[in-house]
């Protein structure tokens, strides 16, 4: 409760089955400066503590990019949760 929780759009839509589609949503993504991997949420809590939260499915796990992007996170001192 009291928290400022951002989430990240890091899907591409679901009518982007088209892999050219695709491939065009993520370079004007890349474009645009978004941050391959970035955590699914950002959170500040009422204390000013900054979280970044990864949601996955029950059998899903980071990708490589996610993985790479939350280590590098973690080494700067962020809090980067995957669940």
């Amino acid at each position: 409760a009291g928290c400022i929780v951002a989430a990240s759009v890091n899907e591409a839509p679901a009518d982007a089955a088209d892999p050219d589609k695709r491939a065009r949503y993520y370079a004007s993504r890349a474009r645009a400066g978004v941050q391959k991997g970035w955590p699914d949420l950002t959170i500040i809590t009422p204390a000013g503590r900054v979280l970044f939260v990864e949601m996955k499915s029950a059998k899903g796990k980071p990708t490589a990019a996610q993985a790479e992007l939350h280590a590098d996170m973690r080494a700067r001192g962020c809090t980067v949760i995957v669940g």
